[in-house]
């Protein structure tokens, strides 16, 4: 129910901002002015931390790759297989660091569009221009769009780690019923595998509350650091006894005292957080 009530603000505020972008560029007549619901469209995402590196690294990356492109483009023979070889590089580039950097994929995207249109007889120094004007617009648009329709992380911080520890908790009965009580080792691992997604949801939201102003951050956000080492520490103890259980020819957790006593314990602390957090 919250995941459904933030995505429904976000696509609220998302295509309001589009339409606000699109209205822009449409009345002030701009050539390349598609650029800015673009730029936003790249830009806008559920949290504000997300948002606001993606707009620093959008407009470095605009400003060098324009930088670079005119340099090249002005200072270079004008030849359409020298145009081809640039546009073909930066080409590379952009896949090469599609997963790697944001900005240097800026760069070189940014670089192989004002070539491509320099090359169809567009004056590279007044492309650069219009991209990184119309680029800094709608990058504004989205960091304001945050600011006026906030969606913060740090508010999530107690829901989702709830849901994290009650995940464990699950995985952990689980455990005990291997392999009785029609506890299956694909429905175990069907468990784990929500613990798990949970788990990185709940790294992820923590991670972007640290980058929320002080003034809009809850003071839970700063003691979910520690519930991330308590999350971290429950999850190797019940994949520790998962891994054994594995191992048994049996299917389940070994009848040793140690291994029952541990996994009675995780399940406890599991149930004590979810408790805490409620």
């Amino acid at each position: 129910q919250t995941l459904r009530r933030l995505s429904l603000a976000h696509a609220t505020r998302f295509g309001l901002a589009l339409s606000l972008g699109t209205a822009i560029y449409r009345l002030a007549h701009l050539p390349l002015g598609y650029w800015i619901p673009l730029t936003t469209t790249f830009l806008l995402r559920p949290d504000y931390a997300t948002t606001v590196v993606k707009g620093f690294g959008r407009f470095v990356g605009t400003f060098l790759g324009v930088l670079a492109a005119t340099l090249c483009v002005q200072f270079g023979p004008h030849d359409p297989w020298y145009h081809a070889s640039l546009a073909i590089g930066a080409g590379w580039l952009m896949f090469a660091f599609f997963e790697v950097s944001f900005t240097f994929y800026i760069v070189a995207l940014t670089f192989y569009v004002i070539v491509g249109l320099a090359a169809l007889g567009r004056s590279e120094v007044g492309v650069g221009i219009e991209r990184t004007f119309t680029t800094a617009i709608g990058a504004l648009l989205a960091v304001a769009t945050t600011f006026v329709w906030p969606v913060w992380e740090s508010r999530r911080v107690r829901g989702v780690f709830r849901e994290a520890f009650q995940a464990q908790m699950a995985f952990g009965e689980g455990l005990t019923r291997l392999p009785f009580s029609g506890t299956s080792v694909e429905q175990l691992e069907e468990l784990r595998h929500q613990a798990r997604a949970l788990r990185i949801e709940a790294e992820r939201v923590v991670e972007a509350s640290q980058l929320e102003p002080r003034w809009s951050r809850d003071r839970e956000a700063d003691d979910a650091v520690r519930w991330i080492e308590q999350l971290d520490g429950n999850a190797a103890m019940l994949l520790s006894l998962h891994a054994q259980a594995l191992e048994q020819r049996a299917g389940r957790i070994p009848e040793e005292p140690q291994a029952r006593a541990s996994l009675q314990r995780a399940i406890s602390e599991a149930r004590l957080m979810v408790g805490k957090l409620a």
